[in-house]
Formats: C-alpha cells, sequence, structure tokens
C-alpha cells in the first residue's frame, strides 16, 4: 500500500471512530442575511460527527437563482483536545427579485434518524450595489487530510546540520518560509488572478497545512490536482531554495474593491541532526535508517504566508449592452437547429455555443426572443473547458427544446451575446444569423421527451478542490 493510501485509510478509520462516538449536530448560517437585488448570498449547511451520512434532502431554492453548488466540504478539527469531523454543503444563491424571503429546512438522515436545520430569512432590498457581481463565493476546496509524498528536490542542503552555538528558531527562520505569490494585484471582475503558495525550504521536515485560504469573493478553479506538488529551484535573495507549490489556483473575482487574499498556515516537524554525526549515518538517517536519538532534535514550527491584497476594478457602466450578462474575456457565439423540419408532435432543439476565453465556469445562456405560437423549456449545459489553461478555454453548449402547435414557417430571430474583454477595456458583441424552419402538421398528438422538457431550473456551477494537504519535503 503507497503512502498516499495508507495515510487515506488511517484518516478514515479515525473519522467513523470519532463520528460514531460523538454527538451528531446539523446547522445551518446564511451569509448575508441583508443584500441589494442584484448581489449574492452563501449558503451553508455542516453535519458534525456523521459516522454514516445516508440522505440529504436540500432546501427550496424557488425564490433565487443557483450560481454555483451544490459544493462539498469535509474535514477534522481538534480543538481544546476535542475532535470533532465534518461534511458542510453550499451554495451561491441571487435572489430573482426584491423581498424578505425564507429559505426553508433541509433534513440530512444519519444512521436511520432526521436531523432539520433551522429556516433562514432573506432580506433583499430594491437597490443596486456597487457591482453587479455581487457578495462573495464560498470556499470550494475540500479539506482533505490526503498525504503525499512530494518529489526528491533537485538540491540537498546541509541546513538540517546544527552546528555548536546555533539557535534552531533562527536556523528555521533563515531556512524556511511560507509565501504568497499573485501574477498580478490589479484586475477587472471577472478576470483571473494566479496565486501560488509556495514553501521555500533548505530543510528537511514534514509538513501539513492546517490553515488553507478560503478565497472568499472569488469563483475558483484549481491549477494542481490534489495528488500533485510542483517543485522547482529557486532563488530567493541571493540563496537557493528548494521550492514546493502546495497550493495553486486561478482567482475569479466576484465583485469590486479591495480584496485580500488570506494567508495559509503550514505546520512543520523539523528534524535535525547534531554536528559530529558519521555522514554515512546522517545521509541514512534522511533514507529512512536510524542515527542515536541523542543526535536528533525536533522542532514544530508554523509558518504562514502574508496576504495580499487584489484591487478588482468594477466593470465600467459607459458602453455596458442592455444584454451583458457577466461573461469577462473573449468568446465566440454560433447557433443551430437539430432540424430544419419537424412535425407539430415533435419538439425542437435550438443548439447554442458559447467558445473561447474567460470566466467560461459563470457564463449563461443569452437571451432569446421567441416568435409568439413558439414555448421553450429549460436547456441543458454542457461544460467542455481546459481548467489547466488560465483564462479558462474551451466552450459552453446549450440544448434548448422548444414547441410549436401551429404548422407554419418560423424563424428565430439572431440571438447576441455580449462580453467583456479585459485586454481592451471594451464590450463586445457577437451574434448569430436569424434561423428559418418549417413545422408541418404532426399525425399524432403530441408527445414530448419527459426528461428533456422538464421543469425550469437554474444552472449550478460545481468544482472540488482541496484544502488540506499533507507531504515529505
Amino acid at each position: 500500500m503507497n503512502l498516499l493510501l495508507k495515510h487515506s485509510f488511517l484518516l478514515l478509520c479515525i473519522t467513523l471512530a470519532l463520528g460514531a462516538n460523538a454527538q451528531v449536530k446539523y446547522k445551518a448560517s446564511v451569509v448575508p442575511s441583508q443584500i441589494n437585488k442584484d448581489e449574492y448570498v452563501t449558503l451553508r449547511l455542516e453535519i458534525e460527527n456523521a459516522a454514516n451520512l445516508q440522505q440529504f434532502k436540500p432546501p427550496s431554492f424557488k425564490d433565487f437563482n443557483l450560481l454555483s453548488g451544490p459544493n462539498q466540504e469535509q474535514g477534522m478539527s481538534t480543538i481544546n483536545g476535542v475532535s470533532k469531523v465534518y461534511v458542510a454543503i453550499s451554495y451561491v444563491l441571487q435572489p430573482k427579485r426584491p423581498g424578505k424571503f425564507t429559505l426553508g429546512q433541509s433534513v440530512v438522515t444519519v444512521s436511520g434518524k432526521e436531523y432539520t436545520s433551522p429556516a433562514l430569512t432573506v432580506t433583499v432590498k430594491n437597490e443596486l450595489g456597487r457591482t453587479p457581481s455581487g457578495q462573495p463565493a464560498p470556499n470550494f476546496a475540500s479539506p482533505l487530510f490526503d498525504m503525499v509524498e512530494a518529489p526528491k528536490p533537485s538540491e540537498t542542503y546541509r541546513d538540517y546540520i546544527l552546528k555548536k552555538g546555533e539557535n534552531v528558531p533562527d536556523k528555521v527562520n533563515r531556512n524556511m518560509q511560507l509565501r504568497l505569490q499573485t501574477n498580478k494585484t490589479s484586475c477587472y471582475v471577472g478576470e483571473p488572478v494566479v496565486a501560488s503558495y509556495k514553501l521555500y525550504t533548505r530543510l528537511k521536515s514534514e509538513s501539513k497545512m492546517s490553515k488553507a485560504p478560503s478565497f472568499n469573493g472569488f469563483s475558483v478553479i484549481d491549477l494542481l490536482r490534489p495528488d500533485d506538488t510542483e517543485q522547482a529551484v529557486e532563488k530567493l535573495n541571493g540563496r537557493e531554495y528548494n521550492v514546493y507549490t502546495v497550493r495553486k489556483s486561478q482567482l475569479y473575482p466576484l465583485q469590486a474593491g479591495e480584496i485580500e487574499l488570506e494567508s495559509a498556515t503550514l505546520d512543520n516537524n523539523i528534524q535535525f541532526i547534531k554536528e559530529g554525526v558519521e555522514m554515512a549515518r546522517m545521509d541514512g538517517f534522511f533514507d529512512g535508517l536510524t542515527v542515536s536519538p541523542d543526535a536528533v532534535i525536533n522542532q514544530s514550527v508554523s509558518l504562514s504566508s502574508k496576504p495580499i491584497t487584489i484591487h478588482v476594478k468594477p466593470l465600467p457602466e459607459a458602453g455596458k449592452p442592455a444584454n451583458f450578462n457577466g461573461a469577462v474575456g473573449k468568446f465566440g457565439l454560433s447557433a443551430t437547429l437539430e432540424k430544419s423540419s419537424f412535425g407539430s408532435d415533435e419538439s425542437g432543439k435550438l443548439i447554442l455555443t458559447i467558445s473561447g476565453a474567460g470566466n467560461l465556469q459563470l457564463v449563461t445562456a443569452p437571451d432569446i426572443s421567441w416568435p409568439q405560437g413558439m414555448e421553450a423549456f429549460d436547456a441543458k449545459v454542457k461544460d467542455e473547458y481546459d481548467a489547466s489553461t488560465v483564462p479558462l478555454t474551451g466552450r459552453k453548449t446549450f440544448v434548448i427544446p422548444f414547441t410549436v402547435s401551429t404548422p407554419g414557417e418560423y424563424q428565430i430571430p439572431k440571438i447576441r451575446f455580449s462580453y467583456f474583454d479585459p485586454a481592451t477595456a471594451t464590450y463586445k458583441t457577437d451574434s448569430t444569423k436569424p434561423i428559418s424552419f418549417s413545422v408541418i402538421k404532426g399525425s399524432t398528438q403530441p408527445v414530448y421527451d419527459i426528461d428533456t422538457l422538464s421543469q425550469k431550473k437554474p444552472e449550478s456551477i460545481s468544482k472540488k478542490i482541496f484544502s488540506h494537504r499533507e507531504w515529505i519535503v
């Protein structure tokens, strides 16, 4: 069994043991509870110590558009010697209209017993906020205590040798630090920023991320998989370090203002060897052999990165198209019909494709002026994008079923899709040509695909990323 599987199995056993012997708690929160009509709220539902979570029923979102969720998070924490495990589910919601609304109860079933969350109230004022992007998005991370073995560094330094008269804390400060780096500190709403948390070290240690950044105010796409760690050798203030990138994400701001990227914290168990131990034995120690306990000094150190503030500029009001709906990047729009002629007892399908680079995960379908006598239904959405590129590249396809009860010749007017191009700081619009089609008289009563012509539901965005990682350097 490899290192990752061993420790994952150990965590599972600990989690089940804790959950089996601790009291189950189910709680809900909504932040903020009062917003303007163009802003967002985050609903968070948390189940503590659920060893056997069998069923989850979310509350009704009938007064809200679901922008993101369900986003799952799980982890374990210990406070004052008391441990708990938890699973949290969060949603980003935007109100459909001003008013006072209730997010109803949700129910979870744990080991055959039902637990109910309290109902929550959200007040939506009939006013506009500073930007149409609203409140912070939740942390989309899944805090898993995965343990991975980092690749061996390309440089081996002898700073783990503790010489006579050297001070251990000072030696750690000189040879190990956690830094947050970004590719920019100013951007527009919806324009990505790349944030990298890097461990610079010349020492040997076991390290675990005990506090992950929440990235409130951003839609998050991770650039490193949970089982990946980037490794390099870099110079810092004239000295070489082995550098391990422990978290790397592209962040899409959801609102304008000064938004702080939080610090991350690594707990490190550093081992030094006193000067005078044989070189062969010293090298063997870090390969898993043993040396005299008297020759080893262990030091536990928590390292935190300094936060960085990102200046997020609002999208300009001047020149904003009436149909603009938050797309930022460079995009193109195409449209076609599945069939150009069909019977009145069939359903037609309009296929819209938005392709390009930008905040694709947040892009929604453009408005369509349907001719009289046509009834459209909820779109089926397919995302195809490369999450390793900055910004995201790919396409988003909307398959929109519709019906026409009266035979005849019809035309769907041109469809327009507007976006903001941060490279030129201007709004641009792409459009399709009008689409003509024929409807002939059907031979039977209309029979439609029930799965396709379903009740309208809001689109959702779901991403799981990690927040707790453990590795050996």
